[in-house]
């Protein structure tokens, strides 16, 4: 019996670690991020409340940001903006690294992108 016990706990460590990366809720994302890449120039996102600031190299965008945990989506829409339009992104966290990975994040055809950020 002990050492079914032993098994079991074991065996349920292993799963927990197993699982890095997970939807995150908006108090996990509230602050700045660095693109991880090799370029000289990062992108930078700064979450506040419910907007993100996306810091390129000669701008920064104001964006309305929300998030749907059960599609385990980021709506974004630009703020002060008339349209309605919103983009769709995938996001997930990796807890243990203290990243974020945003998917179609740049505007690219005819394939996906994915963008890693650290947090500061």
């Amino acid at each position: 019996m002990k050492n079914t016990f032993i098994l079991f706990a074991f065996l349920l460590l292993f799963v927990t670690s197993c699982t890095k990366e997970k939807f995150p809720d908006a108090k996990q994302l509230q602050g700045t991020w660095t693109e991880i890449n090799d370029n000289s120039f990062k992108h930078k996102l700064r979450f506040e409340n419910e907007t993100m600031y996306f810091i390129n190299q000669n701008t920064i965008d104001t964006l309305i940001f929300r998030l749907d945990d059960k599609e385990e989506i980021m709506f974004l829409k630009l703020k002060n903006s008339n349209y309605e339009t919103e983009t769709q992104h995938r996001i997930k966290i990796n807890r243990k690294r203290n990243e974020i990975t945003v998917w179609n994040l740049f505007i690219t055809k005819n394939f996906e992108t994915e963008t890693t950020f650290k947090k500061d």
